[in-house]
């Protein structure tokens, strides 16, 4: 029997839905569908001795995010689609030429050996307190070089630094 109380208070299974669906779409927003086809060269996760990845082919799709791959060892394994990885476009240049080319190539991200290499600008600080950078061209080329914002320009104005006069609090004072 509903009371004028219960009518007030919202059900739990409609707050429990509520929230459900909210999750469900920040997850959608989020996420990065992962769906290979038969035939599909990919790297997947090796649990035994060896390397992490190996490279094998798709062979059959046993649920929606299940997968039979043939490593190039010659066994079939049965992987996940968090234990697949899509191999990087280096390998796939075989895969230009044939008639599965129409779908998107798969970023570089995606690669479990990609080396991501980042480079710094060691800088030297030359007369007049301005920051130069050291050039070093034996592996940039001009088109690769970055605007380091360190850097002044001649005609750049000086930044304006606050002049307010900093007081220390009173119960410092003993």
């Amino acid at each position: 029997m509903k009371t004028h109380l219960d009518l007030l208070h919202p059900t739990v299974q409609e707050t429990v839905l509520q929230h459900q669906h909210a999750q469900k779409l920040y997850h959608d927003k989020t996420c990065k569908e992962r769906e290979f086809a038969v035939n599909d060269n990919v790297y997947v996760r090796n649990y035994g001795r060896g390397e992490k990845w190996v490279p094998g082919e798709i062979v059959q799709s046993t649920g929606p995010v299940s997968y039979k791959v043939k490593t190039n060892e010659g066994s079939i394994v049965r992987r996940h689609a968090n234990q697949v990885r899509v191999t990087c476009a280096e390998h796939e240049s075989e895969s230009v030429t044939s008639p599965r080319s129409d779908r998107p190539t798969q970023s570089v991200e995606s690669c479990p050996e990609a080396v991501i290499v980042e480079t710094s600008v060691p800088t030297t600080v030359a007369a007049g307190n301005r920051v130069l950078p050291e050039i070093s061209t034996s592996h940039h080329s001009e088109s690769e070089m970055t605007y380091d914002p360190r850097v002044e320009s001649p005609n750049q104005q000086p930044l304006r630094r606050s002049s307010r006069a900093k007081k220390a609090p009173d119960k410092l004072d003993l």
